[in-house]
């Protein structure tokens, strides 16, 4: 009942949420709370039955397969994609070559042209799901049974379960009072833009969506041209400050405001050359675009690689231990078969992905082909498996796939189907996080197997029905992005960018990241990183490359407001004389279900609203 409820009820929300700028959580807990109400008085939801409906509301919440062929469709005809050249050679297997589909004058998937992008996508789908459960499997009992690792973050998710299991009245009145602060705030924020913008045609709103704008008022009274100054309005940045150790928010914030701030307004006053559509008194968003796109594409990847190499320098150990136990030590869990049938699931899955690569990009090297399906999955499941078991974090991800195809790829015409059609192929991801999920599965005695049928036999195949009827409701409202999804018109262009400078390769003067003439900015972030590992090995400081990574690619208003919600928690702890420490967790629970049910009211006034406005063309 509660996976069917999600399916039917709350994905609209998360897709609109989603679009809009807001962070489409809490769903999976709205639900549950409906249920304990409807059963008030009857027998109460157990731990592991909590567990399995997250995890299926999850699934048919989150998984919004049709969402991702608008994104393509924007590509295809984004402003972003026609400066690199390539929209003309996009394969008709990705997105349609109809250009009223293209132009989003139609805009409905009941379209011949659809049928060959939506197969492929559900085949590497299908596809995918055999060969990261397969994976995540192995890693669960190498990991897991074998060796016991204590898995910190995904030890969370079990207590959260435990906590709503157990209903401890102290932690219930917290949770109602996080769950007031959070309806109130998101009516405020989210009414205007759901349903105002339906009605009017015209957004006022006095909370801004997704961020407040201060970058002309830095420019014009601080004189600092082109930074992101701004403050985040989604609530979950504010409370991810509360749960957040003091250490990641100051790495997030210096490094946030080191390369926005700081490093836009030199970028700008000295080396305005490097960006020549700047011009003073841009707005945020343009600002962001701009200087992504010309300088902090390049000085990110950097900063990126550093981080690799620090994790890789400082981890060693657990990476050569990863691979011991896969000679000669046996299995602690009993029988055999299961790893034999994950075994088998995974050759199925990469022979079929193979034979996929062979037809959509025949000319493709097998050889990379074979690394990219069958190899770097593995290694990544079974180095990055470890690191979360030990530390709760991942190695920084490897671009493994983007250094494989620049180098097979390099005497292939950048003006040429083999390579677009090459960097936009699909390739399998790891199955860590069905290894972490597993974890928590044995934690709270969840059969692993109950776990598959809870997502696959119920969520995923309502995940696909509703995704397609939801998606396609909304795209009919107007194109996207527009004014009425803020998020997506921010954000989907970096996207585009993102994509087209690897594609590119470098050729496009519009690319910092490979142009001759610019300034060794990648060359000076790594070597930045680099530094910032060895001063914490050297001289024993709390330094991570790694956080500092993850600060310069988050950008000034979800910083900001990141931090002043830390300095509110330690302002708030001292008043509380400690107690918000413990119950910091249910104050926050109860902030995610106030606004998940904030949100799927209005949505769903939202879409009858709509529906009834809505004229014929």
């Amino acid at each position: 009942m509660g996976t069917v409820f999600a399916s039917l009820t709350l994905m609209p929300v998360a897709l609109w949420m989603g679009l809009i700028g807001g962070s489409p959580g809490g769903l999976a807990f709205t639900t549950i709370l409906f249920i304990n109400l409807m059963l008030r008085g009857s027998q109460p939801l157990t731990k592991q039955e909590i567990y399995l409906l997250s995890i299926a509301i999850s699934t048919a919440v989150y998984s919004i397969f049709f969402m991702q062929f608008v994104q393509r469709v924007y590509f295809s005809e984004a402003p972003e994609a026609k400066i690199f050249g390539i929209t003309e050679l996009l394969p008709g297997w990705w997105v349609p070559e109809d250009p009223l589909i293209r132009k989003q004058v139609v805009r409905a998937f009941l379209h011949p042209d659809w049928f060959l992008p939506v197969s492929v996508a559900l085949i590497t789908t299908a596809l995918g799901a055999l060969i990261q459960v397969s994976l995540g499997y192995l890693a669960y009992q190498l990991f897991v049974v074998e060796e016991r690792l204590p898995f910190p973050l995904a030890r969370v998710s079990a207590e959260i379960a435990v906590t709503l299991g157990e209903r401890e009245p102290r932690k219930v009145r917290i949770m109602s009072v996080g769950f007031v602060l959070a309806f109130v705030y998101s009516l405020l924020a989210y009414a205007p833009y759901i349903i105002g913008s339906t009605v009017q045609g015209q957004i006022v709103s006095i909370i801004p969506v997704p961020f407040a704008d201060f970058s002309q008022a830095a420019e014009t009274y601080l004189r600092l041209p082109g930074t992101l100054l701004g403050l985040s309005t989604d609530m979950f940045s504010f409370f991810s400050g509360f749960v957040l150790p003091t250490h990641v928010v100051l790495h997030i914030f210096v490094g946030s405001v080191a390369v926005w701030i700081v490093g836009n307004a030199v970028i700008l006053s000295l080396y305005r050359w490097l960006v020549p559509e700047w011009t003073p008194g841009l707005n945020l968003q343009t600002n962001w675009h701009l200087t992504y796109l010309h300088v902090w594409s390049a000085g990110l990847l950097g900063l990126t690689f550093a981080a690799i190499v620090a994790q890789l320098a400082g981890g060693w150990r657990s990476i050569v231990l990863t691979f011991k136990p896969l000679f000669g030590t046996q299995s602690a869990g009993g029988s055999s078969q299961p790893i034999k049938a994950s075994l088998l699931a995974y050759a199925v899955g990469v022979a079929g992905w193979l034979v996929l690569l062979s037809r959509l990009v025949p000319h493709l090297h097998a050889m990379i082909s074979v690394m990219l399906v069958a190899i770097w999955p593995l290694l990544s499941t079974l180095i990055n498996a470890r690191a979360v078991g030990e530390s709760g974090y991942s190695i920084a991800q490897i671009p493994m796939r983007e250094l494989m195809l620049i180098s097979a790829l390099r005497d292939v015409p950048v003006q040429s189907e083999l390579n677009v059609s090459s960097w936009l192929a699909p390739f399998p991801g790891d199955g860590v996080s069905w290894c972490s999920e597993f974890y928590v599965a044995r934690y709270v005695g969840v059969r692993i197997r109950d776990v598959l049928l809870a997502t696959f036999a119920l969520a995923t195949p309502l995940s696909l029905i509703m995704s397609f009827i939801y998606t396609s409701l909304i795209w009919s409202f107007s194109p996207i992005p527009s004014q009425a999804f803020p998020w997506a018109q921010a954000s989907w262009p970096i996207s585009v960018i993102q994509s087209c400078i690897w594609i590119a390769r470098g050729t496009t003067l519009q690319s910092a990241l490979f142009n001759p003439g610019s300034p060794p900015l990648l060359e000076a972030t790594f070597a930045i990183g680099l530094a910032v590992f060895l001063a914490s090995i050297l001289l024993r400081l709390p330094l991570s490359p790694v956080l500092l990574a993850v600060g310069a690619s988050t950008i000034p208003p979800y910083a900001l407001t990141l931090t002043i919600g830390h300095v509110a928690y330690k302002l708030l702890l001292r008043v509380t004389r400690g107690e918000l420490e413990q119950l910091r967790w249910p104050l926050y629970a109860g902030a995610v279900v106030g606004y998940g049910v904030t949100t799927s009211i209005l949505i769903a006034i939202a879409i009858v609203s709509k529906t009834a406005w809505l004229s014929p063309y």
